[in-house]
């Protein structure tokens, strides 16, 4: 706790996002937890490794007022390639979620989705995922993209789905998730 509020917004603009050990320093002025929204809450998927907490906390920030941002790391520090963005309002999630889905931070597409607490989630996605390697080479990626959606519409309703290029060769694979287990089920059959 600081005596002075300036000296509390001083600590917050030079340490935010500093790492500290393995992890990085989260700041944000005391409130109460039940305040937060929701709904200003935007769950990033497909971060890419070389982008750090700072700066998808300014690229966020030039839709609205990020209060806190955080990047999963493993029990060694290094990203897992997905993470959250706290705005203050809902307003600038939606806003968010609209302008920055697929926008390329690093060397990737992130993928952008509402935060759901795991209080509120429905049943898992577990056996909902279907996982689709082996796809044809001579095709674009959105080729691709077009070809496993007109393919695997037939089998259901497809809530999510993402196409995953190979690190190191020219193949891609995918995850596709249907909108129940009896869609993904006759899918594999």
């Amino acid at each position: 706790n600081f005596i002075h509020p300036r000296d509390a917004e001083s600590a917050k603009q030079y340490a935010q996002y500093e790492k500290l050990g393995r992890k990085h320093i989260r700041i944000m002025f005391k409130r109460n937890i039940r305040d937060l929204s929701d709904e200003a809450n935007v769950f990033v998927k497909n971060i890419d490794p070389s982008v750090n907490v700072k700066k998808l906390h300014d690229i966020f920030a030039e839709v609205g007022a990020v209060l806190c941002c955080k990047i999963s790391t493993d029990s060694e520090g290094r990203s897992l390639g997905y993470g959250y963005v706290q705005y203050e309002k809902p307003d600038d999630a939606i806003t968010a979620a609209k302008t920055l889905q697929s926008h390329k931070i690093g060397e990737q597409e992130v993928v952008l989705s509402n935060f759901v607490p795991k209080d509120k989630r429905g049943a898992s996605t577990a056996k909902r995922n279907i996982y689709v390697k082996n796809l044809p080479l001579n095709k674009t990626e959105a080729e691709l993209d077009k070809f496993i959606e007109d393919y695997f519409k037939k089998f259901g309703d497809i809530e999510m789905m993402l196409l995953k290029r190979h690190p190191t060769e020219n193949k891609f694979s995918a995850f596709i998730c249907f909108k129940s287990e009896e869609q993904a089920q006759k899918c594999v059959e």
